[in-house]
């Protein structure tokens, strides 16, 4: 793929964008498991596929890797494990953002990762590297739920990252039904003083378990719903509505999340449709056995 020098207006207070910077690094975080991280960074990845923006994906939770999971039939080559759990694997990131020529890198981190994130960051002096070396801009992304530890671990990561990213707080509205909800991260002095320095604040809409689960159980795309076999008009429907209000929801920071740049149509392939029926067939063979097996193992 030819390179596309890619522009930001990006006018975050602390770092002002320039026609130098032609990659960006969205890091999406949210300390508890549960929270609701890797639900907003797949549906990231699928608004970055949807619009033909080229991003390469980091799957960073090795127990857990739902980005992998739900992907992998598709867009599997779109995909890069990175494990800070352990010194030295997590380096691909930086060979990566440095050497691959797409606009977007997507890192999923995993919960309970911060202390090791912490080292990650001071050994390399990540973020002054990749902002002034490899000329590439850095937005993290933290969702948050109601609780007082949120902010604390709000206020953590901006003692490990600094100044150098833009900030964005993503309210996960399955933890309360509005914005207003959230009354102890709204109140606390922190949020005030993130405001003044251009923090942005977002919701994550909340998606009804039952279209959850179906998504979650068939380890499907949000794309994927309108195709298997066992969707129905419901589950597409509450699907794409899901999708489109998380859309709208970021349209006020495309620009620090890189939904601004241009398409570029020929990056991903169309879906094949019958490679992703058989390895659902595969994948529901595979589910049977199992059951029988333990069955067999355990009678009643």
């Amino acid at each position: 793929m030819t390179k596309k020098h890619m522009q930001s207006n990006n006018n975050y207070s602390n770092n002002q964008a320039s026609s130098d910077y032609s990659k960006r690094l969205v890091i999406v975080t949210g300390e508890k498991g549960g929270v609701g991280k890797s639900t907003l960074a797949r549906a990231l990845f699928q608004l970055y596929i949807k619009d033909s923006i080229p991003c390469l994906a980091f799957e960073c939770d090795t127990r857990n890797p739902q980005l992998h999971r739900h992907f992998k039939i598709s867009y599997e080559k779109d995909i890069e494990f990175a494990n800070f759990f352990t010194k030295g694997d997590a380096d691909i990131l930086i060979t990566h953002i440095d050497q691959k020529q797409v606009p977007i890198f997507l890192v999923d981190l995993p919960a309970q990762s911060g202390i090791f994130f912490d080292r990650f960051v001071k050994e390399f002096d990540f973020f002054n590297i990749v902002k002034n070396e490899l000329k590439c801009e850095v937005t993290l992304l933290s969702v948050i739920s109601r609780t007082l530890d949120s902010i604390n671990l709000l206020q953590a990561l901006y003692n490990t990252c600094g100044d150098i990213p833009s900030y964005i707080v993503v309210k996960n509205l399955f933890f309360g039904e509005t914005a207003n909800k959230f009354e102890r991260y709204d109140n606390s002095p922190f949020r005030s003083t993130m405001l003044s320095k251009g923090m942005k604040e977002v919701c994550l809409p909340d998606l009804f378990y039952k279209t959850y689960d179906f998504v979650d159980t068939n380890s499907l795309t949000f794309e994927d719903v309108k195709v298997h076999p066992k969707t129905d008009i419901v589950l597409k429907a509450r699907t794409q509505s899901w999708l489109n209000e998380v859309s709208t929801q970021l349209e006020p920071v495309k620009n620090l999340l890189g939904l601004d740049n241009p398409a570029n149509l020929e990056y991903y392939p169309p879906v094949n449709i019958e490679a992703l029926n058989e390895a659902w067939k595969k994948s529901t063979e595979l589910k049977e056995k199992q059951e029988n097996s333990s069955e067999t193992e355990n009678p009643a």
